[in-house]
């Protein structure tokens, strides 16, 4: 018997891919078969020059995730174990996934749940449908959020509104999770796929190799407390790129700004170095 497909890889034209969490019928909650075949999928991304940016999504227009599948997690709670099997578990691919070389976009299409809230975390943009109700539920269950869940809400809201959703198990809409650092963008419900590939595509324009070493420098940054030093960090690995590994003439650009010619963020400047 073959395995459900509960991770769907979709590629499509101008490099960008839509990575979509295919479990429907339990609102794209995470089973441990899920983050399997996860885990396998984000290795090929990562290896795969061609995509050049990476969209998450949930299947259907119900739920972006639901977190850890109930179902799951009382079934192997004598054996937990079994959820954190080394590079078959959720942590391993939420990992992979914030790892990914290439930029990463979350459409949020419906819920986001507990769990969801690492999927969203390790995505480094993210637009919701204007349907989409963002939760941590745990309390009402009497446990707290876990797995990296609550890390994410304190990283990505300010800690007053972060606690508001902790400690209180409400939900809220998509505009007070924009207003909170949640999500870049609330969109039409319709829009959501289109809006984001549009935004992936205006990425991927962009040479892979500053978009590659753009991540990795934002992420050494957050590990660096002095400021002075994150600077010095941030100086350096500016230089790295420039000298090691050039996908472009900086000059040109610069000189192309200077002449009207270039428009950077609105403008996309053509590749002059696809290798």
């Amino acid at each position: 018997m073959s395995e459900k497909e509960l991770v769907r890889l979709e590629a499509g034209e101008g490099g960008v891919a839509t990575l979509i969490l295919a479990n429907a019928s339990m609102r794209n909650a995470i089973t441990r078969e899920l983050s399997a075949q996860a885990n396998r999928v984000l290795e090929r991304v990562a290896g795969d020059r061609a995509i050049r940016a990476l969209i998450v999504t949930g299947e259907g227009d119900e739920s972006f995730c639901a977190g850890m599948s109930l179902k799951d997690f009382l079934e192997l709670r004598p054996q937990a174990w079994k959820l954190y099997q080394p590079g078959e578990s959720m942590l391993d691919w939420w990992r992979k996934l914030r790892e990914l070389p290439q930029p990463t976009i979350a459409a949020v299409n419906g819920w986001c749940v507990g769990g969801g809230f690492c999927v969203l975390h390790a995505c480094d943009l993210a637009l919701a449908a204007d349907h989409a109700t963002f939760s941590l539920s745990e309390i009402s269950f009497g446990s707290i959020p876990g797995g990296g869940a609550l890390r994410a809400a304190l990283e990505l809201m300010p800690q007053k509104a972060a606690m508001f959703l902790i400690l209180s198990g409400q939900p809220i809409g998509a505009e007070e999770a924009c207003r909170q650092g949640l999500v870049n963008r609330v969109v039409p419900r319709a829009a959501l796929r289109a809006e984001a590939r549009a935004l992936a595509e205006a990425l991927a324009r962009h040479p892979w190799q500053i978009l590659e070493w753009c991540k990795r420098t934002a992420h050494g940054l957050r590990g660096i407390a002095d400021r002075t030093l994150a600077i010095e960090y941030e100086t350096a690995m500016a230089h790295f790129v420039a000298s090691a590994r050039p996908p472009v003439e900086v000059d040109t650009r610069l000189r192309a700004f200077r002449d009207k010619r270039y428009k950077p963020g609105i403008e996309a400047y053509p590749d002059e170095d696809e290798s």
